[in-house]
């Protein structure tokens, strides 16, 4: 029995891809299409990552190369956010010193344009698993809370449901 007030659907595992050429995000979205994804697109820097912390977002992809914004300095806003996304760098570039800054900025990936639809994929399953495994822990989290309470107070414990169940009668 789904006590009531639970929610009885999984949210979609969200993503914000940001980037300043149109047709690749149009790429992405239609490479990432499918399952239960919500993927929102943003070519401009700013508005994306509004539009990553506003409603908060699983997985970010994120274009570092952008004019008139640096790419990094949106990673740092982003993984500021409670709880943190997962972020995916896209590059143009592959040198040692993006590879640590990414790791020093708490990216959890970075891939080298051109991108395969096969390679983004592989990329970010790992980062859509991981958000889907979230999403159902806090439904069951909330599902619990439901189940045990009486009267708003929450109890898990067996003394607990002793107390209730003595209540009630």
């Amino acid at each position: 029995m789904i006590p009531k007030g639970a929610a009885t659907v999984d949210p979609p595992v969200r993503i914000v891809a940001i980037a300043d050429a149109p047709e690749f995000l149009e790429f992405r979205e239609h490479s990432l299409r499918g399952e239960d994804l919500e993927i929102i697109t943003s070519t401009d820097p700013l508005s994306g990552l509004h539009l990553a912390l506003a409603a908060p977002a699983d997985v970010v992809l994120l274009e570092l190369g952008m004019p008139n914004c640096r790419g990094f300095d949106l990673l740092e806003k982003t993984v500021r956010a409670n709880p943190p996304p997962n972020v995916l760098l896209l590059t143009g570039e592959c040198s040692t010193e993006i590879a640590v800054e990414t790791t020093q900025k708490r990216a959890g990936d970075y891939l080298r344009k051109p991108i395969s639809v096969e390679n983004l994929w592989l990329r970010m399953r790992k980062f859509v698993d991981r958000a889907g495994e979230r999403h159902k822990a806090k439904k069951i989290s909330h599902d619990l809370s439901l189940t045990f309470q009486f009267e708003g107070i929450v109890g898990w414990s067996p003394v607990m449901l002793g107390v209730f169940g003595k209540i009630q009668c």
